[in-house]
């Protein structure tokens, strides 16, 4: 039997945390697994640079981003564990189905079917955790809940290495998505909270969500709400870019073997960006709770940080020293995702917040997640065909892709600004 709404303990809180780390593992294993995999797949499908980064970027990002809003509409209005179940079910199956591809037209649209399961765990999951958790404890819910992207694309990656070499490629897509379903029934038994139950001064309340042109307009009207969709954006692009081309880059440019890759490449992001995904919230708590402007600021130093740890990452010829300044990078890159998403669901009620991160997901997708794989693997041929640069242009494709980073720097800065003096609580 369900369990209606209520307001939910501290220990239910927790639990549901636990529950929707484990399942954001699930989404970033699966959406990832692909990276660790181009290699076999490029050499059976015989498929291009440029169709890589389509799979792993452009066209999923495409349909993840679309399908997101009409998802969100639904999540602000219906019981989101059991959307968030029903999304499980659907992306995990595609997965596995993902063995069966043929070449790049089938490939793509298992990535495709991934991609819209997955489209409805994200607004489902920010919305939940603004009703489990009160605002000044959000960033670090948040950062716990993100830890789970750079360990589950480091999983991915590993286990993606791991299980091609014992059972193929093919087989790697069927077990991965198999054990995805495995959370359906965890997720239908979890309890759902009473919106707005942990806002600052708020009483838990049944509220229909607005107009969706109404929506969009109070979205549009905040200028705190836009340089944040911008910052976003611009870190997405550059972030995502190196998390699923560092496998090719140190097979292809440091001509490191399959395995090895798996391995220093499943470190660098779940150690490095799990890091910085971990404590970027956690710290940005502490120092908002004097100024709420740091939920700006301090995403915007670690993102200006980052390009130039990423240039030494991508253009010094010693395997090693790339391996070690990665860790650093990955962690500095990553940094940004708990404050911005804390800071996006306190930008609004709580009747908007699957809204409010389907749109935070859409623009920054498509333009960022989707648009940053696929443009690096366009200069990489580019480069290799009129540069003559062979391996090496993956190189100086992904040391140009960090120049987003710098300008996402400039409007997270000017975003903080934007909040307002005073410490985190209430919503700003």
């Amino acid at each position: 039997m369900s369990k209606p709404p209520r307001p939910a303990t501290d220990g239910e809180a927790r639990w549901a945390l636990l529950v929707l780390f484990v399942v954001a593992l699930f989404n970033y294993v699966d959406r990832s697994l692909l990276s660790i995999l181009q290699v076999p797949i490029k050499a059976e499908l015989g498929l291009s640079d440029a169709q890589l980064g389509a799979l792993t970027g452009l066209s999923f990002a495409l349909f993840y981003a679309s399908a997101a809003l009409p998802l969100a509409r639904l999540v602000d209005r219906w019981r989101r564990t059991w959307i968030m179940a029903a999304a499980l079910a659907v992306w995990s199956g595609m997965t596995a189905l993902s063995g069966f591809a043929t070449g790049f037209i089938t490939l793509m649209l298992f990535r495709i079917g991934v991609a819209l399961g997955e489209a409805a765990s994200v607004p489902a999951t920010h919305s939940l955790l603004s009703d489990y958790f009160r605002p000044n404890w959000r960033g670090t819910a948040f950062a716990v809940w993100a830890f789970a992207s750079p360990i589950g694309i480091m999983l991915g990656v590993f286990s993606g290495g791991w299980l091609t070499e014992e059972l193929g490629w093919r087989n790697s897509f069927a077990v991965i998505g198999l054990a995805g379903l495995l959370l359906v029934a965890p997720l239908i038994l979890l309890r759902e909270p009473l919106r707005g139950q942990s806002d600052e001064g708020g009483t838990p309340a049944a509220v229909e969500p607005p107009p969706l042109r109404e929506a969009i307009a109070r979205l549009w009207g905040s200028v705190a709400f836009r340089l944040l969709v911008a910052g976003t954006t611009l870190q997405g692009f550059a972030y995502v870019s190196l998390l699923n081309w560092s496998p090719s880059f140190y097979a292809r440019v440091h001509e490191l073997p399959l395995s090895e890759v798996a391995v220093w490449a499943a470190l660098i992001i779940g150690v490095g960006g799990g890091g910085g995904a971990l404590l970027g919230g956690a710290i940005v708590d502490r120092l908002a709770r004097q100024d709420r402007r740091w939920y700006g600021w301090a995403p915007a130093t670690t993102c200006l940080l980052a390009a130039p740890f990423g240039l030494i990452q991508f253009l010094t010829p010693s395997t090693d020293v790339s391996i070690a300044v990665g860790f650093v990078a990955a962690f500095l890159a990553g940094a940004y995702v708990a404050p911005v998403n804390a800071t996006a669901q306190s930008l609004v009620p709580p009747s908007m917040r699957g809204f409010t991160s389907a749109v935070l997901l859409l623009i920054p997708t498509i333009f960022g997640a989707g648009l940053g794989p696929f443009l690096t693997g366009v200069a990489s041929d580019v480069f290799a065909t009129y540069l003559g640069l062979g391996a090496s242009s993956l190189r100086y494709a992904l040391a140009l892709i960090l120049l987003a980073s710098v300008a996402a720097a400039a409007f997270l800065f000017r975003m903080g600004g934007h909040l307002g003096r005073g410490p985190s609580g209430a919503t700003v």
